[in-house]
C-alpha cells in the first residue's frame, strides 16, 4: 500500500518523475470513460494466498540492473550535496586563516 500512494504522491521525493509518469497516465485512463475505478485489496504475501501470492512472486522474481548512473535520484543527490559541504567544511576549519 504504501509502494501505491507513493506512486501516485507527485510532491518532492525520490522517484518524483516516476510517479509524475504514473499520475499522468492515470489521468488519461480516468478521464477515457466514465466510472473506471482502482481498487487496492492489501494480503500479506506471507499468507500465500493462491493468485496473489502468484503475482507477487511473478513480479519479485525480476531484477532490474541500476544503469551506469544510478544515483540521480532526489535523495542520492541532497546526499552528495551533505556530504561535499562536509568534505569543504573540513578543508576550511584546517586553513589557520579561516
Amino acid at each position: 500500500m504504501a509502494s501505491a500512494r507513493r506512486a501516485v504522491d507527485p510532491s518532492i521525493h525520490s522517484g518524483q518523475g516516476h510517479s509524475v509518469a504514473v499520475c499522468e497516465a492515470l489521468q488519461t485512463w480516468f478521464t477515457h470513460k466514465d466510472g473506471q475505478s482502482i481498487t487496492f485489496v492489501y494480503v500479506p504475501s506471507r499468507l500465500q494466498w493462491d493468485v496473489h501470492y502468484k503475482a507477487h512472486e511473478y513480479a519479485t522474481e525480476l531484477k532490474v540492473a541500476l544503469g551506469p548512473c544510478p544515483a540521480t535520484s532526489f535523495d542520492s543527490l541532497r546526499m552528495q550535496a551533505a556530504l561535499s559541504r562536509g568534505a569543504s567544511w573540513n578543508v576550511l576549519f584546517q586553513d589557520p586563516e579561516y
